[in-house]
């Protein structure tokens, strides 16, 4: 009776034992099915990746991250504590753009390879050899049917030029939304310029090469028109392999133009050092409150197309005086003004909106002009910064 007493107690423990291993096993095994039921669900085909995610060339869309429920502002990926506002840097440069302001020669018009009379047909010659549009339409902060629709509606109105990034997430879509209407048209390929950018975090050759095939890919074009660094962040060596990847893939058929975003003018002397085929564009902030004369004028003698975004601060400075006297004397709104003003300094405008009217209205540019006076009057000696500024980095 003793005996069976001291058995009991471990047959019992045993049992718990094997009751705990079963039960943990069943749980696994829960789990492991409802995530393969979400990765194969046909209900929601959208699939993203984070930026900085890394990329495999075998990388499957059940093997993506969900979608962000909203991408941060790129003012986000800056060093904690960074303010343009403070900061020695670019406040230096700031004081050397006041002072060298009105000793530099007066802007040019309609330089470089620029068609004397503009039409929304009109394309602007790359160095690369290729051409593109003289304006643009960009799709920062769109998402789902949201940029498919705007994608859409801007290629019905006339725009051939679309402007993405990987760090937008939204190539997919803007490929999706270029096939429908080469479909429904029976329009060419080769009728849209389509762009995107490699991101901070994809630099470096190895990456950048997978960055590459990602958006490939993605957009499901067949080639890219037009492959941007998105910014000089990353640092001299990761510049200059990204660069190498870039040339790389223009030989390889897979991009036909290759250019850099945010680039200052110590950028693009580096460049000059390592460069085998040289940029064919500087993607900049520039707007009539922003007009980096300086750093323009350099890209234009070096034939270096200067694409302008956020041309119409986001319509912060819809209200300045000196737009709304030439929205009254035009009768233009204050987009159509600003992305004028663009034009007619030689860059390449790329307005963004998703509402259709809006759209209409920012291509409805080449029925005015702007004089001398007019174009002087916006040339403000102001450093308005409406997104970031990466053009004094290291």
């Amino acid at each position: 009776m003793t005996i069976v007493s001291r058995l009991l107690p471990l047959a019992s423990i045993r049992r718990r034992r094997r009751l705990i291993t079963v039960l943990a096993g069943l749980t696994l095994l829960f789990f492991l099915v409802i995530y393969f039921a979400q990765s194969h669900s046909s209900g929601n085909p959208r699939t993203y990746r984070r930026p900085g995610t890394p990329l495999d060339s075998d990388l499957t869309a059940v093997h993506r991250p969900p979608p962000q429920l909203r991408l941060p502002s790129i003012k986000d990926s800056l060093a904690v504590g960074f303010n343009p506002e403070t900061d020695p840097a670019i406040q230096a440069e700031i004081r050397k753009f006041h002072k060298q302001y009105n000793k530099l020669n007066k802007f040019k018009l309609n330089q470089m390879a620029f068609p004397k009379s503009l039409t929304l047909q009109s394309r602007v010659r790359l160095s690369s050899g290729f051409e593109m549009p003289v304006l643009g339409f960009g799709v920062y902060m769109a998402y789902g049917e949201e940029v498919i629709n705007a994608v859409y509606h801007a290629l019905k109105t006339g725009y051939r030029h679309i402007d993405s990034a990987t760090l937008y997430e939204n190539e997919r879509e803007v490929g999706v939304a270029i096939k429908k209407w080469i479909h429904d048209t029976g329009a060419k390929r080769e009728d849209v310029f389509f762009t995107t950018k490699v991101w901070d975090t994809d630099q470096g050759y190895n990456n950048t090469k997978k960055a590459i095939n990602w958006s490939l890919r993605e957009c499901d074009l067949g080639y890219i028109d037009l492959y941007l660094i998105h910014s000089p962040y990353p640092g001299r060596q990761l510049r200059k392999e990204t660069w190498q990847a870039m040339e790389e893939a223009v030989q390889e058929g897979k991009i036909r133009s290759i250019g850099v975003s945010n680039y200052g003018i110590k950028h693009l002397k580096e460049m000059e050092s390592y460069a085998k085929i040289k940029p064919s564009v500087n993607q900049l902030e520039v707007h009539p409150f922003l007009t980096r004369k300086e750093l323009v004028e350099y890209c234009k003698e070096r034939d270096i197309v200067v694409e302008a975004f956020c041309p119409i601060t986001r319509g912060l400075k819809f209200n300045d005086t000196r737009v709304q006297s030439l929205v009254a004397k035009h009768k233009r709104t204050p987009a159509q003004i600003m992305l004028r003003w663009s034009l007619q300094r030689g860059m390449v405008p790329l307005p963004k909106s998703s509402t259709p009217k809006r759209i209409e209205e920012n291509a409805q540019l080449f029925d005015f002009s702007l004089s001398d006076n007019d174009m002087e009057l916006l040339m403000t000696n102001e450093y308005y910064i409406v997104d970031w500024d990466p053009t004094n980095v290291a």
